[in-house]
């Protein structure tokens, strides 16, 4: 939350599945949305799909915004020529937009190394936060939450018992 009210930056958020990357990147965009009204969200295959449509298009839209937030950064591996631009683009908004992304990375990858370099060094280059498993009491508070916004009855062992048996943020908000 700080690092968004404070100036303009790029952010980069490494986990594995259902760590809370895409939770996080939700709230972000909700935190900037309250301040600026040129925030642009895409969950990578989506941003994929604008660039094969119109590239032109796409790259105006993302130097013309002030937060550009992409969810699963690591879809575009296959995509070298999008992220030698994505990398340009990055370039470009240095100073003046937050740049946010999100990159799920497996137990044996280094995290980011099947990125294209120059993509993956400006992303690196700037505020990476490595997010590990959530440990029990992240997913109680979590479990907690989820069942108060459904409105489900406040019970703590049936709290408990979601949180032991549910190990990622994403099944617990399944």
């Amino acid at each position: 939350r700080s690092a968004l009210n404070g100036s303009p930056c790029t952010l980069f958020l490494l986990g594995a599945s259902g760590t809370g990357k895409s939770l996080l990147l939700r709230a972000a965009k909700a935190e900037l949305h309250q301040s600026r009204s040129d925030v642009l969200f895409f969950p990578c295959r989506e941003l994929i799909a604008l660039f094969q449509r119109s590239p032109a298009l796409a790259h105006d839209m993302l130097t013309a915004s002030s937060a550009v937030l992409i969810d699963d950064i690591q879809l575009l591996e296959k995509h070298t020529s999008l992220q030698q631009e994505l990398a340009q683009i990055l370039d470009s908004l240095e100073g003046h937009a937050f740049f946010l992304a999100t990159y799920q990375t497996d137990e044996l990858d280094g995290g980011g190394q099947k990125l294209h370099s120059a993509l993956y060094d400006r992303l690196c280059s700037h505020l990476s936060l490595g997010l590990a498993e959530p440990d029990l009491d992240v997913r109680l508070r979590f479990t907690q939450e989820q069942m108060a916004r459904v409105g489900l009855p406040e019970h703590h062992s049936t709290a408990l018992f979601i949180a032991r048996r549910c190990l990622r943020l994403r099944h617990i908000r399944g």
